[in-house]
């Protein structure tokens, strides 16, 4: 079920919903936190655009996976971010035609990572601040 939930969200999440200036973008995620076991969740976006390339942004994202799922030595790890900053989106006219466009995302936040151990019936957990940097193509990009 957890796979069949991150294939829709990869694909409803390259789409993002316009809203005049403002604009949601629902995404999948896959976190590989360091020692951590990969894990797969969910985001949502928020964003607000001052002009046809610079947009303000705010994302949070939360994944979980269980390791030895029932068992006596199970593990399960949890990772929230949550993070602000800038997108920017150059105006190329090659991929407006398109309706593509190219997105370098800049954030800073804070993230929290979980695990919780049935075995040992132990929590250890660590937060900090993150950073990240995302570029790629959007797909259905209007403005």
């Amino acid at each position: 079920m957890k796979r069949l939930l991150f294939i829709f969200l990869i694909l409803i999440g390259t789409v993002s919903q316009s809203f005049a200036s403002f604009y949601i973008d629902v995404m999948g995620a896959m976190v590989n936190a360091d020692d951590l076991e990969n894990q797969t969740g969910f985001g949502i976006g928020l964003g607000y655009g001052l002009n046809d390339e610079i947009d303000l942004y705010f994302r949070s994202m939360r994944t979980e996976a269980t390791e030895n799922a029932n068992l006596y030595n199970e593990i399960n790890y949890e990772h929230v971010t949550a993070a602000a900053g800038v997108v920017f989106s150059p105006v190329l006219p090659i991929l407006e035609r398109f309706r593509i466009s190219w997105r370098n995302t800049f954030l800073v936040g804070y993230s929290m990572s979980d695990v919780h151990s049935e075995e040992f019936n132990k929590d250890t957990s660590d937060q900090g601040l993150s950073a990240s940097l995302w570029t790629g193509i959007q797909l259905g990009r209007t403005r």
